[in-house]
């Protein structure tokens, strides 16, 4: 976001955009954690001839930072048409 922008806008909005920002930070972190156990279980990418990895790698990662953006898309968007910050 450019400095002028940020500078313009309201105090309410920028407190809306970094809690906004801190929630889905932590969200994102806390599926993660959470969702550890069980992508390693069932979400391992197991090499074969046509893999480029020698380990089993783990995938699904952006489906927990996907989930968190989404919630707090969601929330921000609303809280920004009922005019509560």
């Amino acid at each position: 976001m450019p400095q002028a922008r940020w500078s313009r806008m309201p105090f309410p909005e920028k407190l809306t955009f970094l809690v906004s920002f801190a929630s889905g930070c932590t969200i994102s972190a806390a599926l993660i954690v959470a969702l550890l156990p069980v992508w390693r279980r069932n979400m391992l990418a197991h090499p074969n001839a046509r893999s480029s990895h020698h380990i089993p790698t783990p995938q699904g990662g952006g489906l927990a930072v996907m989930a968190a953006t989404m919630a707090t898309l969601w929330v921000a968007v609303g809280a920004g048409k009922s005019g509560n910050y």
